[in-house]
């Protein structure tokens, strides 16, 4: 039993180290806020959107492309609707008229399995561009975005870059502060990293590379073999495996903002998503961190239950387990503090607004709860993403 408490204790002290350490590192520089702009904006860059079921989000994110600083003239668009049932498809085309958009209708070509991949290979072919950024349907972009993205790599000659991605504030709603919390959290692993020139993580919805660099890949070759998504971390490793540059854009300019998850559902099916490609990982700091992370939140709800159990020994039975109830709440609120402490640096440095608050603390102490939830959930449950199987 002291044996198995020792281990335990072990494995918080390393939690705890790891996530100071992320939260230490954002805390030490923020976001850059100056834009660098170019003296002539001269390089033509070609957006990538790939779209499903996407018809209700589109006006938001084409109103944010027509408001970008670059300009609109420079900016060629491929929209990529993946079978929608809805009106994706021909909301996309009505802004032919004010941008530069080509659409591709995946409906069109004979695909059965890792469609968004495809879209992706497809949308990059059809580019006419070198320099291409990669972005989701229900998103919103930084007024400065494009020329963000395009002034890093006019500096950097990256191969493979990526920013941030920001989430809409949730509301008083357990899921939403959950994911909202989670993704903070991601991103803050993202930034810590990269800032080391260590590159473990990236979100697709903004990320951007260079067409030449990306078909000496050959990704198309590797499509049959990889998990259904991945099409953002993979590639990156991709590029990383191939020795190309990669690099990551610290500028609150290049900025996107996501929705947050605001049901259980879809809060399950994405995270049973992201456990499925986790075997497909190389990186060896990715996968230790994560398995860190993991196990530590997978062993919470014992240390809850087992604290609780001892608490009523102690109180009822005069049982002496007052060394294990003692550890056991020392574990649970250090965990909590180091979570919230690494959210609040990490905000403190960006442009992520503020938010602590009763919510959040419920949130912070029932996450783990839920990782064992998506656990279970995605052993008995065939994965779905909009309505398809993607298992």
């Amino acid at each position: 039993m002291y044996v198995l408490l020792t281990l335990a204790i072990l494995l918080h002290v390393a939690y705890c180290v790891l996530i100071l350490g992320i939260a230490i590192v954002n805390s030490n520089k923020g976001f850059d806020s100056k834009l660098c702009k170019p003296t002539k904006n001269t390089t033509p860059v070609t957006i990538v959107i790939i779209a499903r079921n996407e018809a209700h989000n589109l006006p938001q994110l084409f109103t944010s492309l027509i408001k970008q600083s670059y300009p609109n003239a420079l900016m060629h668009i491929v929209f990529v609707d993946d079978n929608s049932s809805d009106e994706t498809l021909a909301t996309a085309q009505s802004y032919n008229t004010i941008l530069n958009v080509k659409c591709i209708n995946l409906q069109e070509y004979t695909i059965t399995t890792h469609h968004k991949k495809h879209a992706q290979a497809l949308a990059v072919q059809a580019a006419t561009t070198n320099f291409i950024i990669c972005i989701d349907a229900d998103v919103i972009l930084n007024t400065d975005f494009v020329s963000a993205h395009v002034q890093h790599h006019l500096v950097n000659n990256s191969s493979f870059q990526y920013g941030s991605v920001l989430f809409t504030p949730p509301t008083n709603n357990i899921i939403s502060t959950i994911d909202y919390n989670e993704n903070i959290a991601l991103q803050a692993l993202t930034r810590a990293t990269a800032l080391r020139n260590t590159h473990v993580l990236c979100n697709g919805t903004n990320m951007a590379f260079s067409k030449a660099a990306y078909m000496q890949l050959n990704v198309a070759t590797t499509l049959a073999i990889a998990p259904t998504s991945g099409d953002d971390v993979l590639l990156m490793q991709q590029f990383i495996n191939a020795n190309c540059k990669v690099t990551y854009v610290n500028n609150s300019s290049a900025t996107v903002t996501h929705p947050t998850t605001l049901n259980i559902k879809t809060y399950l099916q994405q995270r049973a998503r992201w456990l499925s490609k986790q075997g497909a990982y190389t990186n060896t700091l990715l996968n230790g961190t994560m398995y860190c992370i993991g196990i530590e939140n997978l062993l919470m709800p014992l240390y809850q239950l087992l604290m609780v159990a001892s608490g009523i020994m102690l109180y009822i039975y005069s049982i002496h387990c007052g060394v294990l109830f003692s550890t056991l709440l020392f574990c649970i609120i250090t965990k909590i503090s180091v979570d919230v402490f690494l959210i609040r640096q990490y905000k403190k440095n960006s442009v992520v607004p503020p938010i602590i608050n009763v919510t959040l603390v419920i949130a912070t102490l029932t996450y783990s709860w839920l990782v064992w939830v998506v656990v279970v959930y995605s052993k008995f449950n065939i994965m779905q993403w909009k309505g398809r199987v993607v298992r």
